[in-house]
């Protein structure tokens, strides 16, 4: 099993059945082995709202190489939204300037999954 699997199986665990949105970030180095997570922001059962100034904060403090953000969607529905898609657009746009990349985006449910990377989102930002 890959760190990546690893990890969303953990989270889904976590965040899966949760009743509210919720946005983490896991920090990573160079050889993508995870530095820290960190609880960003806890929102209510249709959105979260997070700052990239927030994220960028850790990563900061931690000597971050990239990070993956993830969150979770307690409607089931692992589509992402189009807040979702701003903040990636965001997050991108940021870390292109402070050389601290977004590796991947997930959204979580009880079930499934969606990764960004995998569905190649972050090209296309």
């Amino acid at each position: 099993m890959t760190i990546t699997m690893h990890l969303i199986e953990e989270y889904q665990k976590q965040l899966g059945y949760y009743p509210q949105e919720e946005c983490w970030i896991i920090f990573l180095n160079s050889q993508m082995h995870v530095l820290g997570r960190q609880l960003i922001a806890r929102g209510d059962l249709t959105h979260v709202t997070v700052h990239p100034r927030d994220v960028f904060r850790g990563a900061v403090a931690i000597n971050a190489y990239c990070f993956i953000v993830l969150h979770n969607h307690p409607s089931g529905n692992k589509a992402p939204s189009a807040a979702d898609l701003r903040v990636a657009r965001q997050l991108m746009v940021c870390g292109e300037i402070m050389q601290i990349h977004l590796c991947d985006f997930w959204i979580l449910t009880a079930h499934d999954y969606y990764s960004f990377h995998e569905q190649e989102i972050l090209k296309k930002q």
